[in-house]
């Protein structure tokens, strides 16, 4: 389900998630998070979303 634009983060702070994401061990082909399923384009999107690493929130 998409994400609505009021919901989302400054397109800087998502640039930075993305930027964490493609860097992490647990992202496939650039796209996969294998701790959630999820696509990380889609993720790093709500203000309230968090990285599901099991480390912790890679993201704060």
């Amino acid at each position: 389900m998409p994400t609505p634009p009021s919901l989302r983060v400054e397109e800087k702070v998502y640039e930075e998630r993305l930027g964490i994401c493609a860097a992490c061990e647990s992202v496939r082909m650039g796209v996969l998070c294998v701790h959630c399923g999820c696509y990380v384009q889609f993720r790093a999107l709500p203000v309230k979303g968090l990285c599901p690493h099991p480390e912790g929130n890679k993201w704060a």
